[in-house]
């Protein structure tokens, strides 16, 4: 989603997916971790197509760039971005990708 107006590749969603399980408080308790699985889309939607949609243009990532990851979408939000994408997908295969919050 993030980077710089004209950036290679393209600002915008390129994936999709799930949390698989609970959160892991991690070793210290501290720095939680959950797992994910993603999926590529066919066609990212760039960022200007989120910006220029009134269902979308105040999703937390567009209002505060540099905030938490992840971020999170509203019910209304997600209805919106799952019709851009043409559905949901149903990640099949690869590995789980951890994700730990930064700060």
């Amino acid at each position: 989603m993030t980077g710089s107006r004209g950036a290679e590749p393209e600002p915008g969603i390129w994936m999709a997916g799930f949390t698989t399980g609970e959160i892991d408080p991690g070793r210290d308790g501290r720095r939680p971790y959950v797992g994910l699985r993603m999926a590529g889309l066919q066609a990212p939607v760039p960022r200007e197509r989120l910006q220029a949609d009134r269902r979308t243009d105040r999703l937390e990532v567009l209002r505060v760039a540099h905030g938490s990851n992840p971020s999170y979408l509203t019910p209304e939000e997600k209805a919106a971005v799952e019709e851009m994408i043409g559905g949901w997908p149903d990640p099949i295969g690869g590995a789980d990708a951890w994700c730990r919050p930064v700060g």
